[in-house]
């Protein structure tokens, strides 16, 4: 953002969503980790995002209505909910929208790798086999 308040209330947000939801799924991902630390990482990355599920109803992007750099930093871990066994229930209407709206960027589209375009099929047992 050009205005300094506003680039600053990013920049907090990018914090927040590093040491909360990036921790999280480091958590998941770690091999070296116990079954109920992943699952009590997973309850808490959940509870987490449909805390702020509201926001997404209220605006297009992520405490925003233009996509940002925050919307960036959030869009690869919602893509990969499925294999972290992480499900949003359909009820989060304005959250699943917002997901929607992320996903079908032209830009998200060409990030995704083979292997990154199959993961919304796929499960936690999946990447690990």
């Amino acid at each position: 953002p050009v205005y300094p308040v506003a680039r600053a209330e990013k920049r907090l947000l990018i914090h927040r969503i590093e040491r909360d939801w990036i921790a999280l799924v480091e958590q998941i991902m770690d091999p070296k980790k116990s079954d109920t630390a992943k699952n009590k990482a997973r309850k808490s990355l959940k509870d987490s995002i449909i805390t702020i599920a509201p926001v997404f109803s209220q605006m297009d992007y992520f405490m925003d209505d233009e996509f940002t750099i925050v919307d960036s930093l959030v869009a690869p871990i919602l893509w990969r909910l499925s294999i972290l066994g992480v499900s949003i229930e359909k009820t989060h209407k304005g959250l699943h929208n917002y997901m929607n709206r992320l996903f079908e960027r032209e830009s998200f589209q060409k990030s995704l790798s083979e292997f990154e375009r199959e993961i919304p099929n796929m499960t936690p047992e999946d990447v690990t086999a």
